[in-house]
């Protein structure tokens, strides 16, 4: 991991962060870079023909902000629940751009969704019945169809792969009798117009998302042929490109996925078929960094261990799967530019009271002292987004940045969250 590497930019926010006396007040927090995220967005639109749409997954990044930014630049969004919904909104993202996914829906939000004109991927054959009675008697323009768990394997990440043969998603199109039912269904029920297929997220090969997209391609021609004419008209291919968290470097790239895509499944590409996208991690991941502040440090059993105020309550996916999430931690000093000298194997250590809240172990870092901070890079992505509660341990101000000339404008997306607010949410109503 390139843990002593900062580039320019990042270098120069750091030092305007802590110039502007942003830490002043707190001892941690989570940057965003708007520049980036707009540009990571304008390249994903860039590499994908126009019939494209692509929606943010919402559940990598919950700020209205970024949602603000990100539809601006022309992406709906996937929500997999009300709260995703209403944030969604909030950043008003068009209806007609919004996908309603999700394994348990309630049968008053698939009301509201079709109501409308939200596009619907259906999970499971009972909530099918809950669509197919709301289309006897009215209509609807909402784009609906199967998700379809073509159950080809996991990728590297067990947790995050979504088409292994007893996936929780979607409907298995190799279990006994499912591929002939499905059939039977778009052959009676003329509103569904779509496929839905994700294998899964970080940790999923190219060779894995383009098999899925092959498979739910082969259903629809089976369909559209058993039907007579081209009643699936949408493909869904979801997200889960993987993010490269070892350096800097994009890798696998929108380019990477859209060569494969297009060698495999051609047909997405012509205009036969309208395409939906579903990334979120790929978006967002790259375009955030937390950065803290060093509180104390120690030696146990001769390992030195920096203790600081990032952790669990903020990494938390980093803290609980550090095979799988580990990230890069840049040591810099007080003014916020990166350290040098010997580098020592130390653990950084979060604020949390259990022994896992580590967010690096025994990294080769320059030795860490009280009041130095740790950048932690790549966090834009289910992190501090996804606070935890451990320890009764607020959440921290999370701020955007873009650049304005040769300086810095930082923009509060949100503030820290006081302990008056903190408690209530535990207390007695």
């Amino acid at each position: 991991m390139t843990d002593d590497y900062l580039n320019p930019r990042k270098s120069q926010v750091c030092q305007a962060i802590v110039a502007q006396g942003l830490l002043a007040d707190c001892d941690s927090l989570s940057m965003v870079d708007i520049d980036g995220l707009r540009n990571t967005v304008r390249r994903l639109t860039r590499t994908f023909p126009d019939h494209f749409l692509h929606t943010f997954a919402v559940k990598s990044n919950l700020y209205v902000p970024i949602l603000e930014v990100i539809g601006s630049e022309g992406m709906g969004a996937e929500v997999a629940s009300p709260g995703e919904f209403e944030l969604a909104k909030k950043a008003e993202i068009p209806f007609p751009n919004i996908v309603f996914d999700g394994p348990v829906k309630k049968t008053d939000e698939i009301l509201q969704a079709l109501d409308l004109g939200i596009a619907i991927n259906i999970d499971n054959f009972q909530e099918f019945e809950i669509v197919a009675d709301y289309f006897r008697n009215q209509t609807s323009t909402s784009i609906v169809g199967f998700r379809i768990n073509p159950q080809i394997g996991a990728g590297s990440v067990a947790l995050s792969s979504t088409a292994t043969l007893t996936s929780k998603f979607g409907v298995g199109l190799q279990d006994p009798g499912v591929r002939e039912q499905l059939l039977d269904l778009y052959q009676t029920h003329n509103f569904l117009n779509a496929l839905h297929v994700h294998v899964g997220s970080v940790g999923s090969p190219l060779s894995l998302m383009t098999e899925g997209a092959e498979a739910i391609l082969s259903l629809a021609r089976e369909i559209n042929d058993r039907v007579g004419n081209q009643q699936v008209r949408t493909i869904d291919i979801g997200g889960g490109l993987s993010v490269n968290f070892e350096s800097d470097d994009d890798s696998p790239t929108f380019e990477d996925y859209a060569s494969a895509l297009q060698a495999s499944s051609p047909e997405l590409f012509d205009g036969s078929y309208k395409v939906i996208t579903e990334f979120g991690r790929a978006i967002v991941a790259k375009n955030a960094f937390t950065i803290a502040r060093i509180a104390y440090t120690k030696t146990m059993g001769g390992r030195p261990i920096a203790l600081c105020h990032a952790g669990g309550h903020n990494l938390m996916r980093t803290i609980f799967q550090p095979e799988d999430w580990a990230k890069r931690v840049t040591a810099l000093n007080s003014h916020g530019q990166v350290k040098s000298g010997t580098k020592v194997p130390q653990d950084v250590a979060g604020p949390l009271c259990f022994s896992g809240d580590i967010i690096a172990h025994e990294r080769p870092l320059p030795e860490l002292v009280p009041g130095d901070l740790v950048f932690v890079h790549d966090t834009g992505a289910y992190m501090f987004t996804n606070h935890f509660y451990y320890n009764a341990k607020p959440y921290d101000p999370v701020f955007g940045f873009e650049s304005q000339g040769e300086e810095f404008r930082f923009i509060r997306f949100k503030a820290g969250q006081t302990l008056e607010n903190l408690t209530s949410m535990f207390t007695k109503d």
